[in-house]
């Protein structure tokens, strides 16, 4: 999924997930992106930190860090105990979101 363009991912997501509008859809959105903002770092985060910042139970924080993943927006390391952003993550962060709001 090398090149992949913010719109396409909102739209994966949004077709894996729901709408948009939809409060499931919406807080998953927001974790992905408060996912990809603490691993903006690009240092390596375990799992804990990251659930102790995106306040979503394990059920739902999972397929979330797997979506990131199989996009390669970031890499789950030793056994998925650690994750690190990837540089297609650290670019997704940069690209302008005026097509999220359309």
């Amino acid at each position: 999924m090398k090149g992949l363009q913010k719109a396409s991912a909102v739209e994966t997501y949004t077709y894996r997930y729901g709408d948009r509008r939809d409060d499931n859809a919406s807080i998953g959105m927001k974790a992905l992106d408060g996912i990809l903002e603490l691993l903006h770092d690009s240092q390596p985060h375990s799992l804990d930190e990251i659930k102790a910042q995106i306040p979503l139970p394990a059920a739902k924080l999972a397929p979330i860090l797997d979506f990131l993943a199989e996009l390669e927006f970031i890499e789950l390391m030793r056994e998925n105990t650690k994750a690190t952003i990837t540089p297609l993550g650290l670019s997704f962060l940069e690209l302008p979101s005026e097509t999220l709001s359309a």
